[in-house]
C-alpha cells in the first residue's frame, strides 16, 4: 500500500562553500546561496557490456559497471556578487576607497565546491545533502534584459574525495561522492 506521507513537495535551502584541495576538506562554512527555485541531481554509471554470439540472435550474458558518478544542476535568481562569480567562474575583489567591488570572470576555472541542500518541505519527509566535491559550470545564458525574473543557471560534476579525508571529517568512509542524511522529522 502506498504511504501518502512519503509524497514529497520539494523546498529548500542550498548552501556552497569552496573546496579546499590542500587539505580535502570544505574550506569554512558554507553559505546560502539564496533563493532556488530547481535544483535536481542525477547518478552516472557507464557499464561495459558482454554479449555472447555462439548462436542465432547475440545474447547479452554479462555486464560490469566501470565508471561511477553524478551530476548536479540548480538555478537561482538571487544576483548576488557571489553567485555571478560562480557563474562567471571569477573572483571577487572587495571595494576599496577609490574603487568599486570587482569580478574577474574567468578567473577560478579549477574551482571546486562542498554543496549543501537542505530540504523544507511542506510535505513529504526532510533530508539533508552532502556533495563532498563538485566542480561547478555555468549552464545556459543568463538574462541581461529580460521581462522575466533574471536567471542564473549551474551544472555540477560530482568528484571522489579520498576516503581517509572523508573519515577524518567525521563522515561514514563509503561515502566517497555524496551523503545524503534523513531528518528525524517530517511534515505533511
Amino acid at each position: 500500500m502506498a504511504d501518502s506521507s512519503k509524497y514529497t513537495l520539494g523546498r529548500g535551502k542550498m548552501y556552497l562553500g569552496e573546496w579546499d584541495p590542500s587539505t580535502g576538506f570544505p574550506a569554512g562554512e558554507p553559505t546560502a546561496v539564496g533563493n532556488v527555485p530547481e535544483a535536481s541531481f542525477e547518478l552516472t554509471e557507464e557499464t561495459l557490456e558482454h554479449y555472447n554470439s555462439e548462436a542465432g540472435l547475440r545474447t547479452k550474458d554479462k555486464s560490469v559497471t566501470i565508471e561511477i558518478g553524478y551530476n548536479l544542476k540548480f538555478i537561482t535568481d538571487e544576483i548576488s556578487a557571489a553567485n555571478i562569480a560562480r557563474f562567471v567562474k571569477g573572483t571577487i575583489t572587495e571595494p576599496t576607497a577609490s574603487d568599486n567591488r570587482m569580478i574577474s570572470g574567468n578567473a577560478a576555472l579549477d574551482k571546486e565546491y562542498y554543496v549543501k541542500f537542505v530540504t523544507d518541505n511542506p510535505a513529504g519527509p526532510d533530508y539533508t545533502y552532502h556533495f563532498w566535491r563538485v566542480k561547478l559550470k555555468p549552464s545556459g545564458e543568463m538574462g541581461l534584459i529580460s521581462d522575466e525574473w533574471a536567471q542564473m543557471g549551474y551544472e555540477g560534476e560530482g568528484l571522489k574525495v579520498d576516503s581517509a579525508d572523508v573519515e577524518d571529517w567525521g563522515t561514514d568512509p563509503d561515502t566517497d561522492y555524496f551523503k545524503i542524511e534523513e531528518m528525524d522529522t517530517a511534515t505533511g
